[in-house]
């Protein structure tokens, strides 16, 4: 495992890290608004992709989260979690 593999995996492993960078870049959780869903396939899989804008409290513009879902045997599984937000892309 390199360095790189290590810091990730570090990082997902201790979500206070994740909750604690959270806090410091977008601020506290102020709510939230459905924005849409879709089905779609790919590599003969159905999604469902469900978008959400949330307000948080250093993010003026709002936080975009994604989550996209595959069923297994009439089971929701996560598949991607995506947040697209400005502060969390800088360094």
């Amino acid at each position: 495992m390199d360095r790189q593999d290590r810091q990730l995996s570090d990082f997902l492993i201790q979500p206070k890290h994740l909750v604690t960078t959270f806090d410091s870049k977008i601020g506290d959780y102020e709510g939230k608004t459905f924005s849409g869903a879709t089905t779609t396939t790919k590599d003969n899989m159905t999604l469902t992709v469900v978008v959400y804008t949330a307000k948080y409290s250093k993010e003026p513009n709002g936080v975009q989260i994604t989550i996209t879902f595959s069923d297994s045997n009439g089971k929701k599984i996560i598949e991607g979690l995506y947040l697209n937000s400005p502060n969390l892309q800088k360094q």
